[in-house]
């Protein structure tokens, strides 16, 4: 008999009634449960209301759950059961108890054998798709056999392609979560059977179908409530469309929140050549060829949304979508999957913690920064959970009911409710924190109003000439001339109305810069070229003003070296090199720098014209970081002919390897024989002058 206590009576007085219907079957004489399985199972009812109706309802589940200590998902037998099944309404009730049945198995994992957060997300993951299979197998069997089955040109099957976004997508589903799907197909074409269907509205009719079978609440409850809206045009769209109208709309009309999405994006049905094509269409949208700071841009407005909606309907305590919450988080680390995924393919994972790892592994992200950031989503998603597995509540907020939250506690291990909170308070002030130096968003001063455009200001030559001399200048009438014909360029036209904000919320630190140089004019004109240059592009605009140290560097760079402000102003992509940092023997290792044009070189594999641009990019890059190193006095004279050198040699070891391996697949290896015995004779280079003696200079 399980033993009582008061505690359960305060924490389970709500959920009396089924607390002892459960009780009635442990203490049936046909049951022998051991008294450590005892106090699991009150674990699991003070944890979870649902898990404990559940039991109830399906108490033969208590003897399986005695032994079980990993999750078992037999998913052959599964489906095999479900096949042969004709009658939607019994698939309707097998998709139901399969469900709860292992729901209630993934809580008392959750709760007494302390799984680790990212196995439970990775088991509610694996129970969803294996649902959607059995619902999407039953529907199309049900509708073949009344429209026939479709079929392309060739004759060959035309399967529906279900892609899963948002948590399922990333294997990352909470415990009580809508899922998220877009649905296509490979081809066009008609049906032979009844109605003659096209197979659009062949597999709208599936979608629908499985749809229901997943949403519709019975007596026993629901499967997953079934999100379509992220389709293509929302909810106006069609349900499913082909690959052709895919690729189509997101080249022409994809929208920035609809490239973060797709980040998540992760195909769940459909043959490998699906698979491919779909990837071949979401790819190049969601990851660009050369990185797009924009992504900035486009996530600080939707960031701006996500919090206007919840002040609106006052979410502070949402740990979701209220500051510092997971979805800070989620957008901090998808910003860097879209801003260098394009040239980095192990971001291109819808998987946040393999993102996680990638971005510390590589240093793209300081390592205690994703320390907190993954300590905090660990903690957070835990809690999450916590709060929906209560009740199968789809909920994010921290509950304002005091028998809730001490239950909640219980279940996190921890000794009170306030222990909790203060914990995930402390977790979002550190999460918001990181997410807020993505940005630097200060609201614009008066001192950036002065560098507007002068045309619409007749204060604003005045202005500016008061706040230059202020700041130190001496050649103030023609640097502020030069500032006048640069409002009246083509350059300026052609800047956007954010690009002109970002250029005016710029100037007074900039001048501030100028006025300690000894030639301000030279100075000030090789930066209003830059600026002239990247006119067109208010992505470095952007990132310039979001990183002030980033501007400071620039401008002790370009007042140092005419050469090196040639070069950032002729080729813009090499100033997010300025905000590389770490210890000059770091990162000049010459194993290291192959480690990493290695893996750019992997990421466009077999096309030859990429390779070498890659390799120019790199020759560039590498070139000016010396050149940045020696200028800020971290390295001498013989360390940047050494560095420039082995730089050198790693380009011809490179090129060396591209050439060989190209000449293999067009002629094979060469071959003589030597001593009697048959070789593969190798090329060696030979380095003279200053590369032969490690003394090469820029």
């Amino acid at each position: 008999m399980m033993k009582q206590d008061s505690s359960i009576h305060y924490l389970l007085q709500e959920d009396q009634y089924h607390w002892n219907q459960l009780n009635i079957h442990l203490q049936s004489e046909n049951n022998h449960f051991s008294d450590d399985f005892l106090t699991k199972v009150k674990q699991l009812a003070i944890s979870s209301s649902y898990a404990l109706i559940q039991l109830c309802r399906y108490p033969s589940a208590l003897k399986l759950l005695q032994s079980t200590t990993q999750f078992d998902l037999d998913e052959r037998k599964i489906l095999a059961a479900i096949e042969p099944i004709d009658d939607l309404d019994q698939i309707r009730s097998q998709l139901r108890q399969i469900r709860h049945r292992k729901m209630i198995e993934i809580v008392y994992l959750d709760v007494t054998e302390k799984t680790p957060v990212k196995d439970t997300l990775t088991h509610l993951s694996t129970l969803a798709e294996l649902l959607i299979r059995c619902a999407l197998n039953a529907s199309e069997k049900y509708l073949a056999a009344k429209h026939g089955q479709p079929v392309d040109q060739d004759g060959s099957p035309v399967n529906l392609n279900i892609i899963a976004m948002g948590k399922l997508g990333g294997r990352e589903l909470n415990f009580s979560s809508d899922i998220d799907l877009i649905c296509c197909y490979s081809s066009d074409g008609e049906l032979r059977g009844f109605g003659q269907l096209s197979h659009q509205e062949y597999f709208n009719r599936v979608v629908r179908l499985f749809s229901q079978l997943l949403n519709d609440i019975t007596e026993e409850g629901f499967v997953y409530r079934v999100d379509l809206r992220l389709r293509p045009w929302g909810e106006s769209g069609p349900v499913t469309l082909s690959h052709a109208a895919l690729e189509h709309y997101y080249q022409l009309h994809g929208r920035e929140w609809e490239q973060y999405a797709m980040v998540k994006a992760r195909v769940l049905t459909g043959s490998d050549e699906d698979r491919q094509a779909i990837s071949a269409i979401l790819q190049p949208f969601v990851y660009r060829k050369y990185h797009d700071y924009r992504v900035f841009e486009g996530l600080a407005t939707l960031k701006d949304k996500i919090d206007q909606q919840a002040k609106s309907k006052n979410m502070q305590d949402n740990i979701k979508l209220g500051s510092g919450g997971i979805r800070e988080i989620e957008f901090f680390v998808q910003a860097f999957q879209i801003l260098k995924g394009g040239r980095n393919k192990q971001l291109q994972t819808s998987q946040i913690f393999q993102c996680f790892d990638v971005l510390e592994q590589q240093e793209i992200v300081a390592r205690e920064t994703i320390r907190e950031l993954r300590e905090a989503y660990v903690f957070l998603r835990q809690l999450e959970n916590k709060f929906q597995m209560l009740a199968d509540q789809q909920t994010h907020s921290c509950p304002d009911n005091e028998i809730a939250q001490s239950r909640i506690a219980h279940s996190m291990g921890y000794t009170d409710w306030a222990n909790v909170y203060a914990q995930q308070c402390s977790h979002r002030e550190s999460v918001n924190n990181h997410f807020r130096d993505l940005f630097r968003r200060d609201v614009e001063s008066d001192e950036a109003a002065i560098f507007g455009d002068a045309l619409t200001n007749e204060n604003s030559e005045q202005q500016q000439l008061e706040f230059m001399r202020s700041a130190g200048l001496r050649d103030t009438d023609k640097i502020s001339h030069r500032l006048s014909e640069f409002f009246v360029s083509k350059a300026w036209s052609f800047m956007s109305a954010r690009a002109k904000q970002r250029f005016s919320a710029l100037m007074p630190g900039l001048i501030r810069a100028v006025g300690q140089s000894n030639q301000q004019l030279t100075l000030f004109e090789r930066l209003l070229r830059l600026f002239s240059s990247i006119a067109g592009r208010s992505v470095y605009f952007e990132l310039l003003h979001q990183n002030s140290q980033l501007l400071e560097k620039l401008v002790d760079l370009f007042d140092k070296s005419e050469w090196i402000a040639q070069e950032v102003t002729r080729y813009p992509m090499l100033l997010e090199l300025l905000i590389q940092a770490g210890h000059p023997e770091e990162r000049f290792k010459k194993a290291r720098l192959q480690q990493s044009l290695q893996l750019q070189l992997d990421n466009i594999s077999g096309d030859a014209e990429l390779e070498l641009d890659v390799l120019r990019l790199f020759k560039r890059e590498q070139t000016i970081v010396i050149a940045m190193a020696e200028m800020s006095e971290q390295i001498d004279t013989t360390e940047v002919s050494l560095y420039l050198s082995e730089l050198a040699e790693l380009l011809l070891q490179a090129v060396y390897d591209l050439a060989t391996k190209a000449a293999e697949n067009q002629f094979g290896l060469p071959a003589c024989e030597e001593y009697g015995k048959k070789t593969t004779p190798e090329l060696a280079i030979i380095g003279y002058g200053k590369l032969g003696g490690q003394e090469m200079h820029y």
